[in-house]
């Protein structure tokens, strides 16, 4: 499945530098004041209260690969898939061909 492949079983590597981009972007944005109310304002509006960015930060820390797998399979189906690719193709090869994925 396509959930599968986005994330191998080995791949605890790469979940970890995701959550740890993730996680730093999220430090990052909140270096502005206007960041910072922007933040409180959505969590207040959204969930009826300011969720302390330490509760934000452990739900990031607690995605599991089978988490991503589940929500992969969900919302990201083959049919709605498309492939745009611009280069030097020969007459009748498929772009595809040339993915190592």
């Amino acid at each position: 499945p396509l959930g599968e492949s986005l994330l191998a079983p080995g791949d605890a590597e790469e979940l970890l530098r995701a959550k740890n981009h993730f996680k730093g972007g999220l430090l990052l944005s909140l270096e502005s004041s206007s960041s910072r109310m922007g933040y409180l304002a959505k969590s207040q509006f959204h969930y009826d209260r300011v969720i302390p960015f330490r509760e934000v930060l452990d739900r990031i820390e607690a995605v599991t690969r089978e988490d991503i797998v589940r929500i992969a399979e969900t919302y990201i189906k083959d049919q709605y898939l498309n492939l745009v690719a611009i280069g030097d193709f020969k007459k009748g090869e498929k772009p595809v061909d040339r993915l190592s994925c």
